[in-house]
């Protein structure tokens, strides 16, 4: 039998492994905790999962039904129903083939097992036992993973695991049922005092699972009965079913084994517990070897999951502790304490025991004269005379009755007994005296019942005032704590002869202040907690405090916040547009806690936030730079200013051109031929785009503060032509222009000699006009500040010199690929009434020059 646990646990197990007498006990605080909280109780469920790596056993669903259904059984019955296993939570699988482990490899089997039976890991109310074929592969029968407050706290998951390594006993199975829920093992021990066997003592071998004990070795049959000293760790026993002992105390035990009645008896020791129980030969405990029969005692470490049983009649012949029961009538005294446990008798229905005092006819050593104190101070005429005041109360010297120990202390004042208090109690309370002188002694009664008079003392009381309230205390700065100077208010106290007040802060007399003083400010404190009190001192110099007002001062401010992150909806190359998100990492403060957080935009705080607002939203700042920050307030109202994040916002549009628009050589076929440019400025995110539109048709985009356009506009009338550009961060301006367009005939121009109409389809009208004979011209007035003269190019066609009002401005030459209605020249000029005038080059045969019209345009920056 072994207990699975990974390596951290083994640890544990190993050191708790080493029982002797009086083990301390390993994390008994957090042990103690988890203690506390344990629920077994409920239904639970069983989940069989038989895995082969060879061949199946002989086992059968059936068979391994029938050893869950008596492992719950057997739980059910120990616990009185507490714990369960309803038949329909027995859930039994076929048997599955899995990889061969090569090695006795508990988590391997377990997954593996888990994985062929697409079945979940166990919980706490779940246990899935993975059955397998006896192996050497393992060295022990069963094991089963412990519940988390046994290991430690190390794998909270680790719930309900077991293996079962071929073994068809139902004690194996319930043992390992037992270590799901933390139980570790039922040792035995022997112990001796020098060469002699006794029961207990500080010198004691352990031998692990000895104990004829569910959680002891496994005998392949039935199990035997869960002992108290185990039951009772994880809250298995009924609060009636356990009782502790005392001197002359009488007990009578049930059978463990009926569930019913007194159990046990608990006696305490440093650092463990006895629990002594009652295992006669019946039941499960039948086959308990002869010497064991009977009362029985075991240890448990206080916080532990283990137990070992006490030879209680040892022989010395075997050193097995063949020998466990106690006899009737032999009392045996337990170490460490004043007790002497007898067995009075014992029998079917139960045991009769008590705890009786050790032998004594000595009477208790004399107690030392006590000390007579009151909880009034004293100062003048009080101190200097030893007036005690208040409550007033009395102490003296540890003492102890070697032999049987002390059973009681007795108070007397003046020879009349006040008080009784227990033999380990070194202190006590007095009543109310009179004014005056008193004597007072305390007197000693042990075990045996026999008494020895104490020293005596006298001592001189007289009364004292009343107590005043509890202090309120305040500060300067207000928070959830406190920081700054701070002030004391308490009412003033009615009668007693009142002469003032005395301050304490820390225990540390401050100052005192007259009787009719109500309030008193006192000095900053440094970070920490602190108390208050305020004692009123009579005339005699008795004083009585209040109690104490504790209190928690934080001077520091919190951590200094780091540079929060600036975020907005838009933002771009480190510039943001529009409501900002601002968000920081929290500081903890840890004297008074943060308690809230304040944003500053500069200077200007825009946001208070608690510690749950982050992040916090800041309404669109206008165009600029920008410092943010944001500071911690601590719960004494103290603040750290938090450093800053420089930001850029950009709320500005664009600054756009209006847009050019010129006229240029190209196919006039569809339209007019222009080119538009704009250029745009942003000085905050700079520009990313730029549409064109003419007459609300995207005609051209671009990503830079420059556009320029190849469009075609109407033949004929105004065209509204729109830039738009948008800054990175999405603010948007436009610039619009509107563009005149008037196209005339070639008929609207005067020729001279040499010009003659040519007909086509082709062209604009279906006639142009066309010359080959060098220097024939053709002249057309017009108004605007464009120009442009449409004809058609081929390889026949030639040159013609340009003339704009009398003076050369170009020579356009038209040869080229065969193309009618285009536009064959273009120039802009001041708006007004202009003369263009277009002269043949020649020479004839390749120097044809066609007029098919004329285009003006004008814009108003034109004009």
């Amino acid at each position: 039998m072994k207990l699975f646990a990974r390596a951290a646990v083994a640890a544990l197990v190993a050191a708790l492994s080493v029982f002797g007498a009086g083990v301390a006990h390993a994390g008994a605080t957090a042990a103690g905790a988890a203690y506390s909280n344990f629920d077994a109780a409920g239904e639970h469920t069983v989940v069989v999962l038989p895995v082969y790596w060879t061949a199946p056993d002989a086992q059968t669903t059936t068979s391994l039904r029938a050893l869950a259904r008596q492992m719950g059984d057997y739980w059910s019955e120990q616990t009185n129903g507490a714990i369960t296993v309803p038949e329909a939570k027995i859930t039994v699988r076929d048997w599955m083939s899995i990889a061969d482990p090569v090695t006795c490899d508990r988590d391997a089997i377990f997954y593996a097992a888990l994985g062929a039976a697409n079945e979940r890991a166990g919980a706490y109310h779940k246990h899935v036992i993975v059955y397998f074929p006896q192996t050497a592969y393992c060295t022990w029968k069963g094991s089963g993973s412990a519940y988390p407050e046994y290991e430690g706290n190390i794998y909270h998951s680790v719930y309900g695991w077991m293996w079962i390594n071929g073994y068809t006993s139902v004690d194996v199975w319930a043992r390992e049922f037992g270590r799901n829920f933390g139980l570790g093992s039922a040792r035995a021990a022997t112990c001796y005092s020098g060469a002699t066997q006794v029961p207990l003592s500080d010198t004691c071998s352990t031998r692990d699972g000895y104990d004829y004990d569910l959680m002891g070795a496994d005998r392949g049959g039935d199990p035997f009965t869960l002992n108290t000293a185990l039951a009772d760790r994880i809250g298995l026993l009924d609060p009636n079913a356990v009782r502790t002992a005392s001197v002359g105390a009488s007990f009578t035990l049930a059978p463990v084994s009926s569930h019913t009645g007194l159990m046990a008896v608990k006696v305490p020791l440093s650092g463990s517990f006895l629990y002594v129980e009652y295992r006669p030969r019946v039941g499960r405990d039948a086959n308990e070897p002869p010497g064991w029969s009977g009362v029985q005692v075991r240890q448990r470490d206080t916080w532990g999951y283990f137990s070992r049983v006490l030879a209680l009649n040892p022989d010395g012949s075997d050193g097995l502790l063949a020998n466990v029961a106690a006899r009737v009538g032999v009392g045996w005294d337990i170490p460490g304490t004043y007790l002497t446990l007898v067995v009075d008798s014992a029998d079917a229905a139960g045991a009769r025991i008590r705890f009786a005092a050790r032998p004594d006819s000595t009477p208790p050593p004399v107690p030392q004269a006590p000390t007579a104190g009151g909880t009034a101070t004293a100062s003048g005429t009080a101190q200097r005379d030893g007036i005690i005041g208040g409550n007033l109360y009395v102490n003296w010297p540890a003492l102890d009755d070697p032999e049987s120990g002390l059973a009681a202390f007795h108070v007397y004042v003046d020879d009349t007994e006040v008080r009784t208090v227990g033999g380990t109690t070194f202190a006590s309370d007095l009543p109310a005296l009179t004014p005056g002188a008193h004597r007072v002694r305390v007197d000693a009664t042990n075990n045996a019942g026999l008494t020895t008079a104490g020293a005596e003392t006298t001592f001189h009381t007289e009364p004292a005032p009343p107590a005043p309230d509890a202090p309120t205390v305040t500060a300067a700065t207000h928070g959830s704590q406190l920081g700054g100077e701070l002030t004391l208010d308490w009412p003033t106290v009615a009668g007693g002869d009142i002469t003032g007040y005395q301050i304490y802060v820390d225990e540390a007399l401050l100052d005192t202040v007259g009787p009719g003083s109500s309030r008193y400010r006192a000095d900053a404190l440094p970070t920490g907690y602190h108390s208050a009190r305020v004692a009123a001192v009579n005339a005699l110099g008795l004083g009585v405090s209040s109690a104490a007002t504790g209190f928690w001062v934080d001077a520091s401010p919190p951590p200094v916040p780091a540079a929060p992150t600036v975020t907005a909806a838009v933002q771009q190359h480190g510039v943001l547009r529009g409501a900002l998100q601002v968000s920081w990492l929290s500081v903890n403060d840890p004297d008074s806690g943060t308690v809230a957080y304040r944003v500053y935009v500069g200077d200007t705080l825009v946001a208070d936030a608690p510690t749950a607002g982050n992040p916090v939203q800041v309404n669109a700042q206008p165009s600029g730079t920008y410092r943010l920050r944001v500071d911690a307030v601590n719960g004494a109202g103290l603040t750290a200013t938090g450093a800053t994040t420089t930001i850029r916002v950009d709320g500005s549009t664009p600054v756009v051109s209006m847009p050019t628009v010129v006229l240029r050589p190209g196919t006039a076929a569809a339209g007019t031929p222009v080119t538009i440019t704009a250029s745009a400025v942003d000085t905050g995110a700079g520009i990313c785009a730029m549409t064109t539109t003419v007459d609300g048709r995207v005609v051209g985009t671009g990503s830079s503060g420059a556009l320029r356009v190849n469009a075609t506009l109407p033949a004929g009338g105004t065209a509204t032509v729109r830039v738009t550009a948008r800054d990175c961060v999405g603010n948007e301006a436009t610039a619009t222009t509107p563009v005149t367009v008037s196209t005339a005939a070639e008929t609207a121009a005067r020729y001279t000699s040499g010009w003659s109409t040519r007909r086509s389809g082709a062209y604009a009208g279906r006639t142009a006009k066309v010359s080959a004979r060098a220097g024939a011209v053709a002249t057309y007035r017009f108004t605007g500040s464009q120009v442009a003269w449409i004809g058609s190019r081929s390889g026949t066609t030639g040159a013609a010199t340009v003339y704009l009002d009398g003076k050369r401005v170009a020579t356009a030459q038209t040869r080229g690929r065969t193309a009618n209605r285009q536009l064959i020249w273009a120039a802009t000029t001041g708006y007004g009434r202009h003369t263009l005038k277009i002269v043949v080059n020649g020479p004839p045969g390749r120097s044809t020059v066609v007029l098919d019209g004329f285009i003006t345009a004008h814009t108003p920056q034109g004009r």
